[in-house]
Formats: C-alpha cells, sequence, structure tokens
C-alpha cells in the first residue's frame, strides 16, 4: 500500500507540474501564439521568427512595417505621426520574399483592417526561387504559423518558451509596470555598430575590372516572375483596400562596386527593372526607390557595411514614401533605369578609397 501511494503521489506530482508549466506557456505566451500580451506584464520583443506571427495575429493595429533588415531601423512612432496610422514592426532579418509575404497574409487571415504596409525588396532577393525560406537558423517553428492545435505541444511543453515566461513575470516585477519593448526599439540595430568608409570597405584596396557584365536570361525571368507574383503582387490584388508601400533598399555605392567586379552590375539592373515591371502593374502597390539618390549612397558615412543604412536613412525614407519622392511610375521608370545604369557603370569605384 505504501508502495501504491507513492506511485499516486509521484503521478500526482508529475501532473501538477506539467499543469504548471503548460500554464505559463499559455497564460504568459511570451510569443502571442493566443493572445496579445496581458496588460499587467512586461513582454520583451526580441525574437522575429517566434514573435511577429503571434504579433499580427493578436495586436491591435492598422499597418504593419516589415522587410528584412533593412526595414528594422524604422520607428512606428514616426510612421504614425506621419502616416495617421497605427503600426505594428514585424521585420524578419535576413528572410526570403516567401516568408515576409505569408506573415503579411496573417495580418489579413485573422480579420485585420489593414490600410499600410511597409515593406523593403532587397533587389539581391528577387531572383530567387518562389517557395525559398531561410534556412541557416534552425528548424523553422512551423506550430506557430500552423492551425493545429495537436502541435501546439511544441510550444506549451517548451522549456525555453517556459524560462521566457518566468522571466517577463520577473521583469514586471522588477519594472513594476506592465507593456512591452516599444517597435521602435524592436529589432533597431542601429547603436550596436559604428558608421562611415572604414567599416563599409574594411581591408579592400581596390575594385577591378569585369571582363564582362553579365545579363538577364529568360529562365532568370521566369523564376522572378513566379516570386513576384506569389510573394509580392497577388496579395496585394486581394487587398485592394490597402495601400502597400514597397521600396528597393537604397545599397551603398561600395556594394554597386562589388556587383561591377564581379559583372552583375548590368543583370542586377535588369533584374530591378523587370520586377517594377510586373509590379507596377498592381494599382495600390506604391514602388519606391532611392538608388539614385547619391547624397544617400555615396556617402559611406550613412553605412555600416556594404548594404546596411543607419535609422536616420529609414526615417528619412519614411519622409520620402509620404511624399511620394522616389515614386516610380509607368511614366518615369524608364528614365529611372537609364539614370541608375549611367551613375554606377561610370562610377570611379576607385576613388573611395580616398574618403
Amino acid at each position: 500500500m505504501n508502495f501504491k501511494k507513492w506511485i499516486y503521489i509521484f503521478a500526482a506530482e508529475i501532473f501538477i507540474g506539467v499543469f504548471v508549466l503548460a500554464s505559463l506557456s499559455i497564460i504568459v505566451d511570451p510569443f502571442f501564439h493566443y493572445h496579445k500580451p496581458l496588460p499587467g506584464l512586461f513582454y520583451v520583443l526580441n525574437n522575429e521568427r517566434y514573435q511577429n506571427d503571434g504579433i499580427l495575429k493578436n495586436f491591435d493595429y492598422d499597418s504593419i512595417i516589415t522587410g528584412t533588415s533593412m526595414s528594422e531601423n524604422f520607428k512606428t512612432s514616426e510612421f504614425n505621426e506621419l502616416f495617421k496610422a497605427s503600426a505594428v514592426k514585424v521585420p524578419f532579418s535576413g528572410g526570403s520574399f516567401k516568408e515576409m509575404n505569408d506573415n503579411i497574409a496573417t495580418a489579413f487571415r485573422t480579420a485585420h483592417d489593414v490600410k499600410y504596409v511597409v515593406r523593403s525588396l532587397d533587389t539581391y532577393k528577387i531572383l530567387s526561387d518562389k517557395d525559398m525560406m531561410r534556412n541557416d537558423l534552425g528548424q523553422y517553428p512551423v506550430y506557430l504559423y500552423n492551425d493545429n492545435m495537436f502541435d501546439d505541444v511544441k510550444y506549451i511543453f517548451n522549456k525555453d518558451v517556459v524560462k521566457i515566461a518566468v522571466r517577463n513575470i520577473k521583469n514586471t516585477i522588477k519594472n513594476k509596470n506592465g507593456g512591452i519593448t516599444s517597435f521602435d526599439e524592436y529589432a533597431n540595430w542601429n547603436d550596436d555598430y559604428k558608421f562611415g568608409a572604414k567599416s563599409v570597405l574594411k581591408s579592400r584596396t581596390e575594385y577591378k575590372e569585369p571582363n564582362q557584365q553579365n545579363s538577364l536570361t529568360e529562365a532568370d525571368k521566369q523564376v522572378i516572375r513566379e516570386n513576384i507574383k506569389q510573394n509580392v503582387t497577388d496579395l496585394a490584388y486581394a487587398h485592394p483596400k490597402t495601400t502597400f508601400y514597397y521600396f528597393f533598399p537604397p545599397y551603398s555605392v561600395a556594394y554597386w562596386g562589388e556587383l561591377y567586379e564581379k559583372g552583375d552590375l548590368n543583370k542586377n539592373i535588369e533584374i530591378e527593372e523587370y520586377a517594377i515591371e510586373l509590379i507596377l502593374e498592381c494599382p495600390n502597390i506604391k514602388l519606391f526607390s532611392f538608388n539614385t539618390m547619391t547624397d544617400i549612397t555615396m556617402n559611406l558615412d550613412n553605412y555600416k557595411d556594404t548594404l546596411h543604412y543607419g535609422e536616420w536613412i529609414n526615417s528619412k525614407m519614411l519622409e520620402y514614401m509620404k511624399n511620394d519622392i522616389g515614386l516610380l511610375t509607368k511614366d518615369n521608370y524608364k528614365k529611372y533605369i537609364e539614370d541608375e545604369e549611367k551613375l554606377y557603370l561610370n562610377y570611379p569605384y576607385n576613388d573611395l578609397f580616398k574618403q
């Protein structure tokens, strides 16, 4: 009898322990899988892949800012003031077109009335398979993104989720105020890096002349068509009342120098031009590019490396988009492509080392 009693006690303790763990995951819900933040708790936003889906499912908003690391330094407070909106920021550093598009689709699927979507369209990702997903961060947490309640056990009984839930409770006790990390701060990396020519050029000492400049092939165009259709325009066509502010990030002149050296600069411009033609067919997408704005791209003090610009450029782009500066249209995009081609195919890249 004593042995049976011990077994019952042990089983009861196991059950209580499992119940407590599950309760922490479900009630605190640090990834917002079931509900928006509880008003009395403080939640740290610091995991894009695991928290963005819950943010779009359960938060209150009317606008979305998303994209790769090119969008991480946007401040929703600035956007809200300019556009008279209430935005959330849900970037995916290094994310693919499909990851971004699927996340935006979640907002519409969960019955949110979305006025505006701001999103970066990285030109180096345009020529990618339409179903490509970033695969260098480990297994994708599909259990957070699907509607299958049975695989939620991977979330409910996840020891890391429980640890985060406990940390949220500790943060609340320490700070005494509920809330979340602000969307201005969420994913913002601006203060973590140095900017300028030394950071951008690093150990490079020259740009070599290419043997040839490559061009876009018909096979490439097919890949681009499929990617743009599935992950850019189809969603916009399906939601005509939403205005999509999409933009090509203004990479630095040093990035264009790398393309030139590899012989891919001409091809990159052709990729961009073909994507523009496909996207401009959709009436509720406002497509922008700032690549020919030399005060941005030619000033290496704006960059921490060849691609990434400081948060002041994000602020400037919001103002430009609000005022239709840099807007591409069927009437002006050919001239824009000509200017871009003239600017970067003829630039004296080795003069960068004199800065």
